[in-house]
């Protein structure tokens, strides 16, 4: 991927991916420990309801249980749209008393009698709305069978306490991360912009505006652009050299070239009236320029490759030289 391959983009990445495993996190723990804060609200709400019932349910009657007709919370006694209701089932989860507040009208629930566990908090789908269903197992002396003491009200405000904060807690992470998003932008930006500057000179010195870069770099980059810098000097010095290695190459075979073009006079005075001895010698004379230039080649070609200057040390023999030149110099009279 592209982006994966930019640097930029693989900063961005890693951020982005820290960014969610931690708000990712932070939002699981503030959620758990919000829901734990508002559900032990709402037990202790509702225990100070189901205590009002126990208190009431303090006698019992040839092993029956007697309640008032009234409780002290005037919610339990207020019929049609009560928002507190009451119910007493037996151990057996048989409904054996209900508030007026119910409108003696059935509910589709079943009691976990469970004297070690004693309370428990639920949520119950009724009439197509949602309700907490508070529920305390208690005993009423020694010899009572058991009963479940159950309140119910409604679950609204309690679900939109929890789905306020949640919405809240959504657009604060959000904000959050975009606020760190664009400073740590504006620090990526301010982070890579030596290498932009890099960027920019080589682009210039590619297009032959800039020779070399400049200008003040970060320690952790001056030393790529030190090397960038020497690299450009050593090509530089290599142009410089091949440059100079063929004017050298070009003056070494002036020479050469005036005498073989003399070869070529003398061989068109030749071609009317041949003789074979000048001929021959003409040859020779041929050969031994061309061995020369190649001589010359190959001096300069070697000159460039090892960077040697100046002339090479090799014993040769004085004389085929001297002669050589005698007869160039005889054969450039002649002509």
């Amino acid at each position: 991927m592209q982006l994966i391959r930019s640097l930029k983009g693989r900063v961005t990445t890693a951020v982005a991916i820290v960014l969610t495993l931690t708000f990712s996190l932070v939002l699981i723990s503030v959620l758990s420990s919000f829901n734990d804060t508002v559900e032990q609200a709402a037990r202790e709400q509702m225990a100070s309801n189901a205590n009002t019932m126990l208190a009431a349910a303090a006698k019992e009657e040839n092993g029956a249980l007697v309640m008032p007709d009234t409780l002290a919370d005037r919610r339990f006694n207020t019929p049609g749209k009560s928002t507190l209701r009451g119910y007493i089932f037996d151990a057996t989860g048989k409904l054996i008393w209900q508030s007026i507040s119910t409108d003696n009208k059935p509910i589709a629930y079943t009691p976990n009698f469970d004297l070690e566990q004693r309370v428990t908090l639920s949520i119950l789908e009724l009439e197509g709305k949602s309700f907490l269903a508070y529920e305390v197992d208690a005993l009423l002396n020694r010899h009572s069978p058991g009963y479940s003491f159950v309140t119910i009200v409604p679950a609204k405000r309690y679900l939109d306490i929890i789905n306020v904060f949640i919405n809240n807690l959504y657009i604060s992470i959000s904000l959050i991360s975009i606020l760190i998003l664009g400073f740590f932008w504006l620090a990526l930006w301010w982070t890579l912009k030596p290498f932009r500057q890099v960027s920019r000179q080589l682009n210039e010195i590619e297009s032959g505006q800039r020779s070399y870069l400049e200008g003040s770099f970060p320690s952790e980059v001056q030393r790529l652009t030190d090397s960038i810098n020497t690299l450009l000097h050593s090509e530089q010095k290599q142009r410089e050299k091949y440059r100079t290695t063929m004017d050298d190459l070009t003056h070494s075979l002036k020479t050469p070239l005036v005498v073989l073009q003399s070869f070529s006079n003398t061989l068109k005075i030749q071609s009317e009236t041949p003789d074979k001895c000048v001929i021959l010698d003409l040859c020779s004379n041929l050969n031994t320029q061309i061995n020369k230039m190649n001589q010359i080649i190959g001096y300069h070609l070697h000159k460039s490759i090892t960077g040697q200057h100046g002339l090479t040390r090799q014993i040769i023999s004085v004389q085929p030289i001297i002669e050589e030149l005698r007869d160039t110099l005889n054969l450039s009279f002649r002509a």
